[in-house]
């Protein structure tokens, strides 16, 4: 379990399963309730200020189409979430936040690289209500 800087807030990470030949992927229970229809990686990160919590989600468990994922940020206090720009074929890691800035690395395994991205959180406007 981790909890939220501030102590508010805990996040669990309950292991779902393994892809073939990769790493494990699990769900999410924020504050007793599980977010329903979604996997995640097995890294979570809490903001200093408590407010946001950043994972890396999977979307698709399929060995041949994977790893498909993205980022994938959770405002606990507005009840929201903001999915990031799909990783084809790469992973979310490395996941840091700088006062109102989110930075991660797109790592891409095949070919061994990584690209670092950096969003300004103030600037996010694709939330939408997480329903929990």
């Amino acid at each position: 379990m981790s909890e939220s800087p501030n102590s508010i807030h805990s996040a669990n990470l309950i292991y779902e399963n393994e892809i073939r030949f990769g790493p494990a992927y699990c769900r999410l229970e924020l504050n007793g309730q599980f977010l329903s229809d979604r996997l995640f990686g097995q890294k979570l990160k809490w903001s200093p200020c408590s407010t946001f919590l950043a994972l890396e989600e999977w979307l698709t468990t399929e060995y041949v189409q994977g790893p498909q994922t993205r980022l994938f940020l959770i405002n606990v206090e507005e009840n929201a979430y903001s999915e990031f720009k799909q990783i084809n074929k790469g992973f979310v890691k490395n996941v840091r936040f700088n006062n109102d800035n989110i930075k991660y690395i797109k790592e891409f395994p095949a070919t061994g690289n990584g690209i670092e991205a950096e969003v300004e959180i103030s600037k996010i406007k694709n939330w939408c209500q997480l329903g929990l």
